[in-house]
């Protein structure tokens, strides 16, 4: 049998001593580890909580949303528009959508500028104040442009009140809305030059409300002609189908001769008592001057 020295083998028996003695601890502190419950992490380790994609609200989401889902929305929501915006929905605009103005989840970031949702058609060339033409019931709604009208110097009334701006503001890009002349023969010109009868003709003014109104321009009625000599009351009223059955031949002049109860013979005969009698209008009117006998 072969004997080695101790100082040989004794330092490499300890060093393996050492070793799984160290594997043990190690192991042990392991299993240890995984046994124990986790540590809340720390303060400035927790998660942060979700921000509202709408910004800082004053409600909470359940005010809005249900525990079901995030949508459909609650129904009606607890949200007064008019009152906590101090934008009031009304006409069309209380059937738009929120996302139809709202493009931005964030709810605060949002204009009230008619301008911010819909496209200005005259490009600014009237200014912004979009409501001084229009309102909330829809483009079409005359009503602000008759108040507009109302305060200007043509009131729109009658048959004015239900065609375009455009049949009057002429001469430029129907946008622009340039002034125009208020007095009628300003549109009315070709009417004028085209009546029957002839009213260059016969001399007839150029002011058209004398004889016009503007719920019916083909009725002509001269109510203040009853000023001059009454045709709307008296003998005459009814007696007559147009000017020209007594201005035959221009406004300026008139005739009492044409009508047939003015037969000659019968007015010689009935006047053949009164000094200088004539047989002439101007007389006629001279004695008669209401029209009655």
């Amino acid at each position: 049998m072969i004997s080695h020295p101790a100082h040989r083998w004794f330092p490499a028996l300890l060093l393996s001593l050492l070793a799984c003695a160290a594997a043990a601890a190690l192991a042990a502190q392991q299993d240890e580890e995984r046994e124990a419950p986790a540590a809340p992490p720390a303060e400035s380790e927790a998660p942060a909580a979700s921000a509202s994609p709408h910004g800082p609200l004053a409600v909470g989401c359940e005010h809005c949303h249900s525990p079901e889902g995030w949508r459909p929305l609650r129904e009606p929501l607890p949200f007064h528009h008019d009152r906590e915006t101090g934008f009031p929905l009304v006409a069309s605009h209380r059937t738009v959508t929120c996302v139809g103005c709202h493009q931005d989840l964030r709810f605060s970031h949002v204009a009230s500028a008619c301008a911010d949702c819909h496209e200005d058609v005259h490009g600014g060339t009237l200014g912004f104040d979009c409501q001084s033409c229009h309102s909330p019931k829809g483009w079409s709604d005359p009503g602000p442009v008759l108040a507009l009208h109302a305060a200007a110097l043509l009131p729109l009334t009658g048959a004015h009140a239900t065609i375009e701006c455009e049949a009057c503001h002429r001469g430029g890009p129907s946008i622009e809305m340039r002034a125009v002349p208020v007095e009628c023969v300003g549109c009315h010109r070709d009417d004028y030059l085209s009546a029957q009868p002839s009213h260059l003709a016969l001399g007839f003014p150029l002011d058209c409300q004398q004889c016009h109104d503007t719920v019916d321009f083909a009725n002509a009625d001269f109510r203040d002609h009853d000023r001059l000599f009454p045709i709307h009351s008296g003998v005459h009223a009814r007696v007559w189908d147009s000017c020209s059955d007594c201005h035959p031949s221009g406004i300026a002049r008139f005739t009492c001769l044409t009508c047939h109860e003015h037969r000659r013979s019968e007015m010689d005969d009935e006047h053949d008592d009164v000094r200088n009698y004539r047989y002439e209008s101007g007389a006629c009117l001279s004695c008669h001057p209401r029209g009655n006998e």
